[in-house]
């Protein structure tokens, strides 16, 4: 990190430093619960497997100290604690007994659920050991089916016949325990159970708790919860989140002493952030109105308050820099906003000085930096007055007078790991707020004493580092390997993916790159696809760009991706043996990737769209679910006239034009996707970047009947365009000044006409008749049939968000 420093007031230089050479290290599994689980020394294959399926679903850039995944020792031992009081709450025994009729054998060649399901399964035999009923015999016909078959499942070893009665009296015995406790346990229900914690993916997981016909104990609900979702799976974990979210919550809760912020709801904030961000606010709102004093414990108001502190801050290290939503920091600073509402309504109404913390501060300031730097160093400074503050009360001594007693903050103590938490905190909010070179050269000389401390806590510190530099525009080749040998130097548990993608994308030389990942896979970590997905752009880009270039003219900023690439020699030569191109190796990347995910499948068509769009529709067909991807064929139509072999005659795909067939497709998707339900369909149909290509498809061709259709098409199917999509779409239309100033008077006048002062519908009639306020300019004839519709129309309009005319003008000089 030092010599990064160096580096950053050195002028830029062309030449490599060698890579770091070392030996190979693989990350050990140090989860001493999951050790004793696999009765390994080492996490065995089967775990292995399972760890790295959910390191493939977590979001890169999460502090590893409130990571809550089976990683880690969140998973093992939350349901054992659970399982363990539900034994004593039902027994009353506050320890078991080591003997036991029944032998169980570790899981050693199935997934991580199965091990827990034996300790499941041995909880309940274990709570009814000493049960009064010892002389209950039961017939073999009389053992159902399910229990002969669930030894099976869960490892247990072969069971005789008294073993067998014993296990189902035990059975017996709790189901009528359970049954006073209001829950009802059905023999046949174990199976759903066993199914739930030992199913190989959550899909699985919440399809066996769907078969369950009474009610799932809450700790089983919660344990199926805490699997990491991928992005198909998410919406379900929702749904079954809000279905369950009572006795999930208070579940969750229950462990505030143990975790600073509850698993349930670390998990809840990351898979929205990670998927679906609008959920964000609604999955929140939910959560928190669940959380009641009785389900806490006696410290509770200070505990609650500490963890939405903490929650803020959680919320705003999760986000990222740069986004497409325009509405992106806006909600996340809403969703804070409603954390810290909470936390004053849940303290009687106390100031809200008195409620954030130090933790809460730095959150804010966070979040703020990129949209009001102003904001954010005022926040910041604050914080440092309320971490001095803290440290002043930390020492408790008698002869000192405490000033501020309505504070109602839950300190656990000011140890020397959590004023490092804090200080590391407060370097990373500071890196976000840099704006100048020497700004981000002085965080780096703090972060010197403390780079150790600071990997171990945050180990994508130095993709952060590098994130800045590209942002500020000094990201270069040698600053980037540096950066990578310092990391390389600290002996990381696990890959920073975020300072690899930097890596990769700052190195210009092709086989430089080979030599990266080589030397990656060599140190035992396993890339992300993001990683892949980062080297297959790049590649796609570089043959992009050559493919567009004539060889005597020079470059001039072809893609801002390739902004870096400005040395001329670079772009002369490609060498991998067995490609003859950088494309060709890019396509043999994506075909043999395992697993491809959207924003894969939208890299790879998007620049195959870009350099063979007559093979557009081929690839479109070939999909599973084609009508995520439309906007593939629009793009290869609006772009085909930028090879040379498409600017003479137009393309075609068969024997029809492509532009046809191109917006008789996105027609037909978008009237079907509107008559569908649910999140997938809607996101389809409000997609504003491929409407806003479309428009300008629209507009290319000159189509202007087409387009003088859209706003008629919204009110139809209920699509209600963004502000900004709105003043794209005005700005296309040849009469959108006169349209705009219909619209606004019309809502003008009918503003006037509900401010309550009409009395009826006849009245409101009548003076419509008479009312020479609004004149109605003359349209096109499509545009006629539009205004004529206005009074059916308006109860629709009057939702959307109008941009104003300087918008529009500028959406002109941006998009024509």
């Amino acid at each position: 990190m030092l010599g990064i420093v160096a580096l950053i007031s050195q002028p830029r230089r062309t030449g490599v430093a060698p890579f770091i050479r070392r030996a190979s290290t693989v990350p050990r599994g140090t989860d001493k619960s999951v050790r004793l689980v696999a009765g390994h020394r080492k996490l065995p294959v089967w775990a292995k497997a399972f760890v790295q399926r959910d390191r493939k679903s977590e979001r890169v850039g999460v502090p590893r100290q409130v990571k809550r995944t089976r990683e880690n020792m969140s998973y093992p031992l939350t349901l054992q604690n659970a399982l363990l009081e539900l034994s004593q709450r039902l027994a009353g025994y506050s320890q078991c007994h080591k003997d036991c009729e029944f032998q169980f054998v570790p899981a050693s060649q199935g997934q991580i659920g199965k091990a827990v399901a034996s300790l499941l399964f041995s909880v309940c035999v274990y709570s009814l050991r000493f049960s009064k009923h010892r002389d209950l015999e039961v017939a073999d016909e009389e053992i159902p089916h399910q229990i002969k078959s669930l030894s099976s499942v869960i490892g247990l070893k072969t069971l005789n016949k008294h073993q067998l009665n014993v296990l189902l009296r035990k059975f017996l015995k709790m189901r009528s325990v359970l049954k006073d406790t209001g829950l009802d346990i059905n023999p046949n229900e174990f199976p759903h159970w066993f199914n739930a914690v030992t199913a190989a993916d959550l899909g699985d997981a919440l399809q066996a708790l769907r078969k369950c016909q009474s009610k799932v104990p809450d700790f089983i609900t919660h344990d199926v919860l805490l699997r990491a979702p991928d992005c198909q799976d998410f919406p379900r974990w929702l749904v079954e989140f809000k279905r369950n979210s009572k006795r999930v919550v208070s579940t969750d809760q229950n462990m505030l002493q143990q975790y600073t912020v509850p698993p349930i709801l670390h998990s809840l904030i990351q898979n929205c952030m990670q998927y679906d961000i609008p959920q964000l606010i609604p999955s929140l709102r939910k959560y928190l109105k669940e959380v009641t004093v009785k389900d806490l414990n006696a410290d509770s108001t200070s505990l609650v308050i500490s963890q939405m502190n903490e929650v803020i801050w959680y919320i705003s290290s999760l986000q990222k820099l740069t986004s497409r939503d325009p509405n992106y920091h806006a909600t996340i600073q809403k969703a804070q906003a409603l954390v810290a509402k909470f936390a004053i309504e849940f303290s009687d109404g106390a100031n809200a000085k008195d409620i954030l913390d130090v933790n809460g501060l730095l959150g804010l300031a966070y979040s703020m930096s990129l949209t009001n730097s102003t904001e954010t160093r005022s926040l910041i400074s604050m914080a440092k007055d309320n971490f001095d503050l803290w440290k002043l009360e930390s020492f408790s001594l008698p002869e000192f007078e405490h000033v501020n007693k309505k504070r109602v903050i839950h300190h656990q103590g000011l140890d020397w790991q959590t004023r490092l938490l804090i200080e590391i905190r407060f370097i990373l909010v500071e890196l976000v707020c840099c704006n100048t070179p020497e700004e981000l050269k002085k965080v780096l000389e703090k972060a010197i004493p403390l780079k150790q401390r600071i990997i171990s806590i945050f180990p994508d510190f130095y993709g952060r580092v590098l994130s800045k530099m590209d942002q500020l525009g000094i990201l270069t080749e040698r600053r980037a390997i540096l950066a990578w040998e310092s990391y390389l130097v600290q002996n990381p548990a696990q890959l920073d993916h975020e300072l690899l993608k930097h890596a990769l994308y700052a190195i210009d030389n092709i086989p430089r790159k080979n030599t990266l990942l080589k030397q990656t896979v060599a140190l035992g970590f396993e890339t992300s696809p993001d990683i892949a997905l980062s080297y297959i752009k790049k590649l796609y880009s570089y043959g992009l760009l050559r493919s567009r270039r004539n060889n005597a003219e020079p470059v001039q900023g072809v893609f801002t991706v390739l902004k870096d690439l400005k040395d001329a020699a670079s772009l002369t030569h490609f060498e991998v043996p067995g490609f003859q191109s950088a494309v060709d190796l890019a396509r043999y990347l994506y075909v043999h990737l395992e697993q491809k995910d959207r924003s894969t499948i939208s890299v790879h068509l998007y620049y195959e769209a870009l350099l063979n769009p007559e093979t557009a529709l081929e690839r479109y067909m070939e999909l599973s679910h084609p009508e995520k991807f439309v906007w593939s064929l629009l793009l290869a139509v609006y772009r085909a006239d930028e090879l040379p072999k498409f600017q003479e005659k137009e393309m075609k795909w068969g024997d029809r034009y492509a532009i046809d067939v191109a917006i008789e497709e996105f027609q037909n998707v978008i009237n079907f996707m509107s008559s569908s339900h649910g999140p997938k369909a809607q996101s389809t149909v409000q997609n504003s970047r491929t409407w806003v290509l479309y428009i300008r498809l629209l507009s290319k061709y000159n189509s202007q009947s087409w387009l003088n259709d859209i706003l008629q098409w919204w009110v139809d199917t209920r699509i209600v365009p963004t502000r900004s999509l709105l003043a794209c779409l005005l700005a296309h239309l040849n009469d959108s000044t006169e349209l705009y100033n219909f619209v606004m008077a019309y809502q003008r006048r009918e503003e006037r006409y509900h401010d309550g002062t009409v009395r009826s519908e006849l009245e409101m009639k009548h003076l419509k008749s008479k009312d020479k306020y609004l004149a109605i300019p003359k349209f096109d004839s499509t545009m006629d049939k539009f205004v004529g519709r206005m009074e059916a129309n308006y109860s629709v309009l009057r939702e959307w968000d109008w941009p104003n005319l300087k918008e529009i003008d500028n959406a002109r000089k941006k998009y024509i």
